[in-house]
C-alpha cells in the first residue's frame, strides 16, 4: 500500500513474481529487428528446436549446429530472400540453409517467446525452431493501456525494461524501479523502490491496482496486434503498446 506521503523512498515487494510465456501458439508480428543475423562484431544468435532437440549458434559468417550426437560448423553465405534472411553452406558435401525471419516464435517446450522463427535445412532434413533472446522482445518502453478493474483515461502508467536488467516506470502517480531476471523458465522481478508522493484518491486506487497486479503476473506474451500482455494466475491482464 502506497502511502501519501510526499518524496519519501520506500521498499516494495512483488513477491518473487514470475512471467511464465505462453503456451504453444500462432505466431504474431513483432517490432523485434528485422536483421536476424548477427553482423562483425555483434552478439551471435542463438536458436533451437525440438523433435528432434538441435541448436544453432550464427556469430557472423560461422554457423556452429548441434543435433543429437552430430556437430559440426559450417562457413555461411548470404543468399536472396523474398523475406527475412537467408544463408546458405556446405558440409560434408551436404547443403545446409538458414532462414531466419523477423516474428514471434514460442519454445515448443517452455513456450518462451523469441524475436526470430528460424528455419534449418540439412540436406532434406527441416527443423523448425525458435531464436533470438526472449529479452529482445520486452526491452524499451511500453504505455498500459488496460489493467484489470478499469484504466481511467487521464491515468498515465509506464513499464520500461532495460538492457541491464532493470526495470521501471511510472505507476501512475510514484515512479517504480527494481530489477528483473530472464530465465528458460520466465521473468523474475525483485524487490524494487517506489517514490511516495500523494495525489488524488482515485490515481492512487490505480497505482495500486497496478502495483498489486504485477504481483500476481505469472506470464508474458506479445499478441498479434504487437502488444504486450502480462497475465496473472486468474487470468487478468496488463497490456502495454509501445508509445
Amino acid at each position: 500500500m502506497f502511502e501519501p506521503v510526499c518524496r519519501r523512498t520506500t521498499r516494495w515487494h512483488l513477491g518473487g513474481a514470475w512471467l511464465i510465456a505462453s503456451l504453444l501458439g500462432g505466431c504474431a508480428q513483432t517490432s523485434a529487428p528485422v536483421a536476424a543475423t548477427p553482423g562483425e562484431g555483434e552478439p551471435p544468435l542463438r536458436a533451437r528446436g525440438q523433435e528432434p532437440a538441435w541448436s544453432l549458434q550464427l556469430s557472423g559468417d560461422q554457423l556452429q549446429w548441434q543435433v543429437g550426437g552430430q556437430t559440426f560448423t559450417a562457413q555461411m553465405r548470404p543468399q536472396p530472400s523474398a523475406s527475412g534472411a537467408r544463408l546458405a553452406g556446405m558440409h560434408e558435401g551436404k547443403i545446409i540453409e538458414v532462414w531466419t525471419k523477423a516474428r514471434v516464435c514460442r519454445d515448443s517446450m517452455s513456450g518462451m517467446p523469441h524475436p526470430y522463427e528460424v528455419l534449418v535445412r540439412l540436406d532434406e532434413r527441416r527443423y523448425a525452431g525458435c531464436g533470438g533472446e526472449p529479452a529482445a522482445l520486452l526491452q524499451g518502453e511500453w504505455q498500459i493501456s488496460a489493467l484489470a478493474g478499469g484504466l481511467p483515461a487521464d491515468a498515465r502508467l509506464t513499464l520500461q525494461f532495460d538492457a541491464r536488467g532493470r526495470v521501471s516506470g511510472r505507476a501512475g502517480c510514484n515512479r517504480y524501479t527494481s530489477s528483473y531476471t530472464l530465465s528458460g523458465e520466465g521473468l523474475r522481478i525483485g524487490p524494487g523502490a517506489a517514490t511516495r508522493m500523494a495525489c488524488a484518491p482515485a490515481l492512487m486506487d490505480v497505482e495500486s491496482r497496478y502495483l498489486r497486479q504485477l504481483e500476481a503476473v505469472q506470464r508474458f506474451d506479445i499478441a498479434d496486434d504487437g502488444t504486450l500482455q502480462l497475465i496473472g494466475a486468474e487470468g487478468q491482464r496488463i497490456v502495454a503498446r509501445r508509445p
